[in-house]
């Protein structure tokens, strides 16, 4: 009989309570990133942000996690240039231009409390779409066009690991054939790009892509 006791307890402890999880949450781990919920959609990468040039900052590339979970993001810092901006150019050139076109990128705070400015450029006219990006709340702020750029859209959502997801819908120079992005580090809640750098504050980009 006391066998038999020892037994159900045994049963009874092995059982635990299930907790049911929404399918749709993202899966979590100690970076902070998701469990790759963005493979096989327009977001992976097309672009590998590697190449830029770099303006009194460097950008490192692989250096850290993606919303992907993955190493591969790339971290932007500023240096420690007065009265200077702190960017990171990247030219993509061999484009076919016509209509409406969408751009999208990941980016999240680094380093230090800095917020991101960011122009896509229709090369070689120069005319570009703009906007801020104020973290950690992923707000587009100051949005504008110049020239013939048509600015259709501009929003910003939170997503794994902490990154914005911003997407541009823009219209470009018809006659263009070059996609320019200029990445400017900004002080925190600011309408400039030209500070002092404190050589440590950094923004990190991931995923690059155009449609």
């Amino acid at each position: 009989m006391l066998r038999v006791l020892l037994a159900a307890l045994i049963c009874l402890s092995a059982i635990r309570p299930t907790i049911a999880r929404d399918r749709n949450e993202p899966i979590l781990f100690a970076n902070g990133c998701a469990g790759n919920p963005f493979q096989g959609t327009p977001l992976v990468k097309n672009w590998t942000m590697t190449g830029g040039s770099a303006f009194q900052a460097t950008i490192a590339t692989s250096k850290a996690f993606s919303p992907a979970c993955s190493k591969t993001a790339a971290v932007l810092t500023e240096d420690t240039t007065a009265s200077a901006t702190h960017e990171v150019d990247f030219h993509h050139t061999g484009l076919t231009l016509s209509g409406s076109h969408t751009f999208t990128v990941m980016a999240k705070r680094g380093t230090g409390a800095r917020d991101l400015a960011l122009s896509i450029y229709s090369q070689p006219s120069g005319n570009r779409a703009a906007f801020n990006l104020l973290f950690p709340g992923c707000q587009i702020w100051n949005r504008f066009a110049t020239g013939t750029v048509v600015l259709i859209s501009a929003t910003a959502e939170l997503v794994a690991g902490g990154f914005c997801n911003v997407v541009v819908r823009f219209t470009p120079n018809a006659i263009d054939t070059q996609i320019q992005t200029v990445y400017d580090i900004a002080p925190q809640g600011a309408n400039t790009v030209t500070y002092t750098g404190d050589g440590h504050s950094s923004i990190i980009l991931w995923g690059e892509n155009i449609q």
